[in-house]
Order: C-alpha cells, then structure tokens, then sequence
C-alpha cells in the first residue's frame, strides 16, 4: 500500500529535534491519516467500524504527539 511505505518513509526521516522540516512530516502525517480516515468512513458507511476506530487512534496518538512536540518546542524557545 502506497500510504503505508510513505508513512514508514516519513517516520524514518523523523528527528527528536525541532526542525521546520520534521514539523512538516508530522503535519503531512496527519493529513494523510485523515484522508485515509475519511474513505474509510465512506468505504465502511460507518463511523464506528472496527478499522475506523483503529485509524481515528492511530491519528489521535499523532496529533499527541504533534502538540506535545509543538509544546516542547514553545517551552524551550520562547
């Protein structure tokens, strides 16, 4: 699945350190997962398929870490 490899690729390009960069992976991230998410809804015609429930986690546990990441970086530079 092309999503999946691109997913896997971003990750692997992924740094602890604030760069303008590593905050555009994690925001193409989420909106991949989003997109992903939204033809789920419509592949499913549910919002409360298993699959979709899966996805919605996956995409709430990376804007976590998105606004934890934002967070960090506010904190250290004010």
């Amino acid at each position: 699945m092309a999503i999946r490899s691109l997913l896997t690729h971003i990750r692997e390009q992924q740094s602890n350190e604030y760069t303008p960069q590593s905050k555009a992976i994690l925001e193409e991230e989420i909106r991949i997962l989003r997109i992903k998410m939204e033809q789920l809804v419509q592949v499913e015609n549910s919002f409360t398929s298993d699959v979709v429930i899966q996805l919605s986690m996956q995409l709430d546990e990376k804007i976590n870490t998105y606004n934890e990441y934002i967070g960090n970086y506010r904190k250290f530079n004010p």
